[in-house]
């Protein structure tokens, strides 16, 4: 999501008679807006660290056992678990249940869990219902008269229409309801209405805002933004007329930053060649109709004032991010052709992520810069879909929508940073931060908990967190621990809860080699408190410099390099193995050293810094071959 737009806006925060002025007419009276009931008691968390043991044969139904031991009031009460879905992350299976009552779901009420490949159940995070005793009234009405009800009301077509029965916790209340899923407009809605009468009781937007099968067959070439003009020519937005958007004009000093890419695997039938691949499906999907480019000898190269720019700008930077993906060991988030229309959103300044099964879609706007010229804004929604992947159905709660901002926000700054040091921090560095709106910061120093519900700002303090442990740790270790925590992502989770998760992945990426990293981080911003902070923080009276290493894991090279130290202190390192044998050691008082961990075996080392001879801080290093 690129910035707040008044119909969201209206959608999140305010009453159904303002919410209804772009949206279909609810009935009168319907609650309507996100997060009518919050289902966490106010001041309690999700998370629950577990670390049990639970066989290394286990399965769905062997979790589902041990949570129902592990919550022994779910079945007395007259409740059950059933299982919603699995995914396989790298080094974790993740098991998501909703809680159920009398063979029916109910509505976004449920456990997941995090089961390591060695069997050990590490944690779960729940929206379990335990006030509300089991007992409700029957359905009155049938699915065909729900599905006849949105026909007359909404005069909404039927392709991609879903119904399913559930029961709805309406304050101390079990009530039968229906869960609808349907298209409106340019996006998929969501409603909830009660099982006897239709009154409405829930009703949002699934998009996410920016602010078919086929054998591949060949490659062609492309001209684009990478990532785009200000952030490779170190200009910032209207220092002159030519760095600024003009209504999509070209001219030379724009055109000059173009560059030439492959882009893999497109499709060539009948000879011509389309933007279809195994990762990106571009197709025209919303108003404006600009059907995608093709040509005929795998040549794609436009300017910014055509728009085929942003047909290949789309499908070159998401195919490139899936395919850095794989090579870190992230097979299965979203790897099969996402839907993607680069003219979208009936041409208004913004984009959205449309969660819709395998009709899922990615779609850019083309107010002021357009969207799609900007491969942060690109990267930035391709990060809800790969969340989508990894945990569906889990983006509701206001923190949870802000962590699924700062997912985006993350996944953006990373990709651009790799690319140039420049402007990395400015999120949306073309798109935003000039007179079209103000973009959003990956360096944004703002403490938890923010004095605002915007969930953008939640965005900005998770992904800006999470740039400061990339800057310790490097972008592979970085992004590893932190795709590897999006499976156990789940609804209404706050930010304190994402950090546990992110702690528990990177224990089961790297075994805490650099867990206390994440610590300070997480602790300085007010995320983590309390006993999690106690081995994050130093002893003001110590010796201890600020340092840094990196890349941590490494399979080769690593750095030593100290941010500041007591004057008059003679400082150095050593490293040694887990018998205490030393390695290598050295002088790090005249500046930072580059070593050499080539020749070790894999596995985990203690490197030290010393202070006058004395050690006076430890981290681990993971070596990996």
């Amino acid at each position: 999501m690129k910035k707040l737009n008044l119909a969201l806006a209206l959608l999140l925060f305010s009453t159904v008679a303002a919410f209804a002025q772009s949206t279909p007419n609810p009935k009168a009276g319907a609650a309507g807006s996100e997060d009518t009931r919050n289902p966490i008691p106010a001041g309690e968390n999700t998370y629950e660290s577990i670390r049990m043991d639970i066989g290394t044969s286990f399965d769905a139904d062997i979790v589902r056992e041990s949570l129902l031991n592990l919550k022994g009031w779910i079945q007395p009460k007259g409740y059950d678990l059933a299982l919603q879905h699995e995914k396989e992350s790298p080094f974790a299976f993740h098991y998501a249940y909703d809680q159920t009552y009398a063979g029916l779901p109910i509505y976004q009420h449920g456990i997941k869990a995090t089961v390591s490949k060695q069997g050990q159940l590490v944690n779960v995070l729940n929206t379990l219902e335990a006030e509300v005793t089991a007992s409700a009234p029957e359905f009155r009405l049938e699915e065909s008269q729900v599905k006849t009800h949105f026909e007359r009301e909404y005069g909404t077509g039927m392709e991609g229409f879903e119904i399913k029965a559930c029961y709805y916790v309406n304050g101390t209340e079990l009530v039968p309801a229906f869960e609808v899923h349907y298209p409106y407009g340019e996006s998929m809605w969501e409603e909830v209405l009660d099982g006897r009468d239709l009154t409405q009781y829930r009703r949002r937007d699934l998009g996410s805002f920016h602010h078919q099968l086929f054998m591949a067959d060949t490659n062609g070439t492309a001209l684009v933004f990478n990532p785009d003009p200000l952030t490779t020519s170190g200009n910032t937005y209207g220092a002159t007329s030519d760095w600024q958007d003009n209504n999509d004009a070209d001219n030379n000093s724009l055109n000059g930053e173009r560059v030439r890419v492959t882009l893999q695997d497109i499709d060539y039938t009948g000879g011509i060649f389309r933007l279809v691949g195994p990762y990106v499906d571009l197709q025209d999907l919303e108003s404006p109709t600009e059907p995608v480019v093709t040509t005929t000898d795998g040549v794609f190269d436009f300017t910014r004032s055509q728009s085929g720019f942003e047909d290949v700008m789309c499908y070159y930077h998401i195919d490139n991010y899936q395919r850095y993906l794989q090579s870190i060991g992230f097979n299965n988030l979203y790897a099969s052709p996402l839907l993607v229309d680069p003219h979208g959103l009936s041409g208004q300044d913004n984009s959205h992520f449309v969660p819709s099964g395998t009709s899922s879609r990615l779609a850019f706007g083309e107010g002021c810069v357009d969207d799609a010229e900007d491969a942060d804004v690109i990267v930035h929604e391709y990060g809800h879909a790969l969340s989508f992947s990894a945990a569906p159905g889990t983006n509701s709660g206001t923190e949870r929508l802000g962590l699924d901002e700062g997912i985006g926000d993350y996944i953006a700054a990373s990709y651009s940073r790799s690319l140039s040091f420049n402007l990395w921090k400015n999120t949306f560095t073309w798109d935003g931060h000039n007179t079209c709106w103000d973009g959003r910061s990956a360096s944004d120093p703002t403490a938890y908990p923010p004095n605002t519900f915007n969930i953008y700002v939640y965005g900005a303090i998770w992904a800006s967190c999470l740039m400061e442990v990339f800057d310790q740790v490097g972008r592979e270790a970085s992004d590893r621990v932190f795709f590897q925590s999006l499976y156990s992502n789940y609804g209404s989770m706050t930010l304190t809860d994402a950090a546990k998760v992110v702690l528990d992945a990177e224990l089961l990426v790297y075994g805490g080699a650099n867990a206390s990293i994440y610590q300070s981080v997480f602790c300085s911003r007010g995320i983590l408190t309390g006993a999690a902070c106690i081995v994050s923080r130093p002893d003001p009276n110590s010796l201890e410099p600020t340092w840094h290493l990196f890349p941590n894991p490494t399979s080769d090279q690593f750095t030593l390099q100290l941010e500041d130290y007591v004057p008059g202190t003679d400082y150095g390192y050593r490293v040694a193995d887990l018998m205490g044998r030393v390695l290598v050691q050295g002088d790090l008082t005249s500046g930072p050293e580059s070593l050499e961990a080539g020749n070790w075996g894999a596995g985990v080392y203690l490197v030290e810094i010393m202070a006058d001879g004395q050690p006076v801080a430890q981290r681990k290093l993971v070596v990996r071959r």
